[in-house]
């Protein structure tokens, strides 16, 4: 099967003083072209199925390189030798399909341009999200904040910036328990917010208290992370790394 670009970082986070394996891995979505000819081998029959139903050229591009990245995760995680098709769940998040005792769950996201993916052990719940800064979406994003979940005036990439951020913390819980963005807003509430000189924020969450969030963000895009809060987040978001 064809091997289109990308890029898969192992790291390893601290749950409680114990090593909790996770993969990071990214891609362009412009390598959708190339591998559409190559869907049914990595494809499960209802990705196939709803891949035929797509006419518009950006949902295909990112269900194709979507549902590829995961398989290349999943496969870094069991092994290239290990068969295994990426399927959806019942709310459309991606499921790894392998005959094999550990296999990972996986949450996704893109924006940008980019497609992101995160392998980690079932049972320990994460979401991640990626957005786009614009300058253009902050009137939009910023009705969809709370009165408590304010910018800082002097952030150093601007109040877009920052902003974004905010919005993937919602966007990365919203995936980690599977609810979507079909709740209520206030659902979805941040507090505890605490930004960091360095860049990223951290926020624990009004309603889903057992979970806890960290935000960075780059020139282009915002990433963030939301995942139980016993589970140390990473310290550095690897930009380069990934998305270079």
């Amino acid at each position: 099967m064809l091997d289109a670009p990308h890029r898969l970082i192992p790291l390893t986070l601290d749950r409680e003083g114990a090593a909790l394996r996770t993969i990071w891995g990214a891609m362009s979505l412009d390598e959708a072209a190339a591998l559409e000819p190559h869907a049914h081998a990595y494809l499960a029959p209802e990705a196939q199925a709803l891949l035929a139903r797509l006419t518009v050229p950006a949902r295909r591009a990112e269900l194709l390189c979507g549902q590829w990245l995961v398989h290349r995760v999943a496969r870094a995680w069991l092994g290239d030798d290990t068969r295994a098709r990426v399927g959806r769940g019942a709310f459309g998040q991606p499921l790894v399909q392998a005959e094999a005792l550990d296999v990972p769950d996986v949450t996704l996201s893109h924006a940008g341009g980019w497609v992101v993916a995160l392998a980690f052990p079932h049972g320990h719940p994460i979401g991640i999200d990626l957005e786009r800064v614009d300058a253009a979406h902050v009137e939009t994003l910023a009705p969809m904040l709370g009165a408590a979940e304010c910018a800082p005036a002097d952030h150093a990439l601007g109040r877009a910036a920052a902003l974004t951020q905010l919005w993937a913390l919602k966007e990365a819980v919203s995936k980690a328990t599977l609810c979507g963005l079909v709740v209520k807003a206030d659902a979805l509430a941040l507090e505890a917010i605490g930004w960091d000189p360095t860049g990223f924020v951290d926020t624990r969450y009004a309603t889903f208290r057992q979970y806890r969030g960290r935000a960075w963000v780059g020139s282009r895009c915002a990433f963030a992370i939301a995942l139980p809060f016993r589970t140390e987040p990473p310290a550095r978001f690897p930009w380069p790394e990934l998305l270079g």
